[in-house]
């Protein structure tokens, strides 16, 4: 029999499964890849000598000018600031996911 088991009943009670493994894009129906018009890019003007674009995002809920500044929420680094004070910096776009429960045991959550 197993001692570790015993003496430890509740050690793996919270274990969850991994999630599924991801299908690859291959498996993709073809619809996915037919454009809905939802977002697209608008190029203003290309560098001649760097090749670097500067555009317009447009998306359903407004436009992203780039290049520009994108404040990265993930890992908790806007943690300490209001929405409503971030929102008076002029960010257009800001990440904001739950990236950093990956490889952090998050199965244990």
């Amino acid at each position: 029999s197993d001692t570790s088991a015993s003496q430890n009943p509740q050690k793996n009670q919270n274990i969850r499964d991994p999630p599924p493994t991801p299908i690859q894009p291959s498996e993709f129906p073809d619809w996915a890849y037919n454009s809905k018009g939802f977002f697209r890019f608008e190029l203003i003007h290309q560098s001649s000598k760097s090749q670097a674009p500067v555009g317009r995002i447009h998306t359903p809920h407004g436009l992203i000018d780039t290049p520009d500044y994108v404040a990265a929420a993930t890992n908790a680094t806007l943690k300490g600031v209001y929405f409503v004070e971030a929102d008076k910096t002029g960010q257009q776009l800001i990440f904001s996911t739950t990236y950093h429960f990956i490889g952090k045991s998050w199965w244990y959550l």
